[in-house]
């Protein structure tokens, strides 16, 4: 299972002791140096979760004045623009205590999205990282500088890279080739890397060589694909034949993803007959 799953991100750049990584990470996004980092929500999906629609990010205290949230998308619901503003609305709001009036101070907020597909909206934009803040349209002012919002969309980047196109501060490359394809990284490469991306890749294998660990992230991640095909094919399809219909793509994702036969069969309800079929 690639970092770019959410249930990995979350115990790899969410978790006590790891604040180094995350630290990098977000300052190579940032493209600045950043001093302190202090998790603030760092509890764990619980195994026997009901909520799907759960939202796995990492949120942190930057520097003692800012406050960042970081998650990672790979399901395109078609509505991340508004999405990132809800989050963003919902943790900017945090940095007020109920009933004060002091918003002065309120803190600096900052979402960054990982998204492992093009934005709807951005495909004229080539560049696969940018910024959005506050402004006036005609004089380019900044309203405030309490807000801001990340993306960084993971085919552009890895287009850029190979092009030798790409531009970066600090170990954000890096850090791309680690979301977009890991196992590059390879134990012969892992002395050469910086000691921040070396301790993430580390992470990743010691998930991936748990198998209950694995098989909550496999769970995880075909739980947001039943969602995707269910608003898909109960719209056009109707329920029954629906249902059917996010069986079938969903073995299908998880064929490409390699994953156990058996696996499939628990996940999906189909037969090994209908999935070897496929």
């Amino acid at each position: 299972m690639l970092p770019t799953n959410d249930v990995l991100f979350k115990k790899i750049f969410g978790a006590d002791g790891n604040e180094k990584i995350t630290k990098d990470l977000i300052s190579s996004i940032l493209g600045r140096e950043i001093k302190t980092l202090e998790f603030k929500n760092p509890d764990l999906l619980r195994e026997d979760t009901e909520d799907k629609n759960e939202v796995l990010d990492v949120r942190v205290l930057l520097d003692n004045d800012t406050l960042c949230d970081i998650e990672v998308q790979v399901i395109n619901y078609h509505d991340i623009d508004r999405r990132i503003l809800d989050y963003w609305a919902k943790m900017y709001r945090t940095s007020i205590h109920k009933g004060d009036k002091d918003y002065l101070g309120m803190k600096k907020t900052i979402i960054i999205l990982i998204s492992a597909f093009n934005l709807d909206n951005l495909k004229e934009i080539g560049d696969c990282q940018t910024r959005y803040k506050i402004m006036e349209e005609k004089h380019k002012k900044i309203l405030s500088n309490v807000f801001e919002i990340d993306i960084i969309e993971l085919p552009k980047a890895k287009t850029e890279i190979e092009r030798g196109t790409f531009k970066s501060f600090g170990n954000l490359e890096k850090w791309i080739n680690f979301f977009i394809n890991p196992l590059e990284g390879g134990d012969s490469k892992m002395e050469e890397m910086p000691e921040e991306l070396k301790k993430a890749y580390e992470e990743l294998q010691k998930l991936n060589a748990n198998e209950a660990e694995r098989e909550i992230a496999e769970r995880r991640y075909m739980d947001l694909l039943s969602l995707e095909y269910a608003k898909k094919y109960e719209r056009e399809e109707g329920k029954k034949e629906g249902e059917k219909e996010r069986s079938i793509e969903i073995a299908k994702k998880s064929k490409e993803l390699k994953l156990p036969l058996e696996t499939i069969v628990k996940l999906t309800g189909l037969t090994k007959e209908e999935i070897e079929k496929l």
